[in-house]
Formats: structure tokens, C-alpha cells, sequence
């Protein structure tokens, strides 16, 4: 019922491929591309916490050579989707992470795929507003479809009225939710 192209990951979706990825690489440490030689383990999935209101699990990938170990290496952070309407940037970090899993699928880009694991740990977090991820892709509430492909935020009942109240037309006027990056501490 969703008006939104099937392009676009659910959270459910989201979490089937990290899952999925993790089952062929997270144990693994002879990965599939001759390209890792040597590589160890080349990703990590790790839950670093839950949503406010769902309990929705937020994961990060770790990918790198030694993915599993702690080491001393630069990091880069890659966020894919904040406010929850902004579904593109969810594309482009399982993207990313597919391009680093299978390099070989992306012959100009291996060399440097292959530099960057080497020397990195690239983090991605695809989604931390899964909440407002489930609001912009839809769901089914005693079959009635609820959707707001304009929501930008998770879905905290600001006005205390025991109800998640979201305005589905047009832009903005939500009464509930938080906008999750008005919320980070200092220097996050």
C-alpha cells in the first residue's frame, strides 16, 4: 500500500541483509574475494542500542581487515538516515556496505575499496531512527494503513496523550515525536 518505491530498504529489509551479510561474512575469515587476502574477519555487526519508544535494535557495521578485533586504526563514522524521511541515505550506506563486501563486483573501485579496508575501520549505521523509518515506509494498525512519507522524526507522544499523533498530509504540523538530532550531546 506504500506509495514509496520498493527500491527503498524497510526496516525490516535493513535488518534481513545485515543478518544475511552477517551469516556469510562475520564469521568468516577467509571471505569469499581474493581480493582480502590475509584479511581475517572483514565485518562486524554489532547492536549498539535500541530505540526510545520500540525497543528497535540499532546496529552498526565494522568493517575492516580484523573486523572482530579491537585495533588501533583510524575510524570513519558513516550515519545513513537520521530524520526518518530521508530514506536515501539508507541506500546509500547498504551500498557502501555491499561495495565493500564484494569488491570484486566493482572492478575501479577494488583497489581503493581494498586500500581504504586495509588501513580503516569504516562504521555504518544505516538506520538510528528506526521508529521513524517504520513511519515513513508504513504499517498495518488493525488494518488500517498508517504512513507519513514526510515524518522526520521517531515517535515519542510528546503531549503525553497516550497516542502517536502524526499529521500524514503534507509537511510537517506532527504533534508527537522528537527530532533526534536536536538531541546529541556535545561534540557527538
Amino acid at each position: 500500500q506504500s506509495p514509496l518505491h520498493e527500491r527503498y530498504h524497510t526496516l525490516d529489509e535493513i535488518y534481513l541483509q545485515l543478518q544475511t551479510w552477517n551469516d556469510e561474512f562475520g564469521d568468516n575469515s577467509e571471505p569469499l574475494s581474493r581480493y582480502y587476502t590475509n584479511s581475517g574477519i572483514i565485518y562486524d555487526l554489532i547492536e549498539i542500542g535500541q530505540s526510545t519508544n520500540d525497543q528497535l535494535p540499532i546496529y552498526a557495521v565494522k568493517l575492516s581487515y580484523n573486523a572482530d578485533q579491537v585495533s588501533d586504526k583510524s575510524k570513519v563514522l558513516f550515519l545513513g538516515q537520521c530524520h526518518a524521511e530521508e530514506i536515501l541515505g539508507v541506500e546509500i550506506s547498504m551500498e557502501l556496505i555491499k561495495r565493500f563486501l564484494y569488491p570484486q563486483d566493482y572492478l575501479n573501485d577494488y583497489q581503493t575499496l581494498i586500500g581504504v579496508l586495509y588501513n580503516t575501520e569504516i562504521w555504518i549505521i544505516p538506520t538510528h531512527n528506526p521508529e521513524g523509518n517504520t513511519v515513513v515506509h508504513g504499517w498495518d494498525d488493525d488494518g488500517d494503513w498508517l504512513q507519513d512519507v514526510s515524518y522526520r522524526k521517531n515517535k515519542t507522544d510528546v503531549n503525553g496523550n497516550g497516542v502517536f499523533d502524526f499529521n500524514s498530509e503534507g509537511y510537517g504540523n506532527d504533534i508527537d515525536g522528537v527530532d533526534l538530532n536536536r538531541n546529541y550531546d556535545f561534540n557527538w
